[in-house]
């Protein structure tokens, strides 16, 4: 089972991140992404920030843990099947 809303700390102890779910002991978590945090962004930033800042986000909590990334959408989240056939295949022979 994953591990929900776990939070990530940089080297001082910060939380550069709270991941949708995580599979610690297989090194892979992913990210559930809704179009209007891009559509609509929050305060004044325009959507190519937002999606700069998300990607940094990303790039941070793979530094810091060594592990792989998942992106899905809620569409992928309404075809369960197509989403397990993702994760084995990122998964891999880890899973097993």
């Amino acid at each position: 089972m994953p591990v929900i809303q776990m939070a990530i700390h940089d080297e001082g102890g910060r939380m550069v991140a709270r991941l949708d779910a995580a599979w610690p002991d297989l090194g892979v978590f992913v990210e559930v992404d809704g179009r209007i945090k891009y559509d609509l962004p929050f305060g004044d930033a325009d959507p190519g920030l937002v999606l700069w800042r998300e990607k940094r986000r990303e790039d941070e909590v793979r530094r810091i843990t060594g592990w792989r990334c998942l992106r899905v959408t809620w569409a992928d989240l309404e075809r369960p099947e197509r989403l397990i056939g993702l994760l084995r295949s990122l998964l891999g022979s880890r899973a097993a």
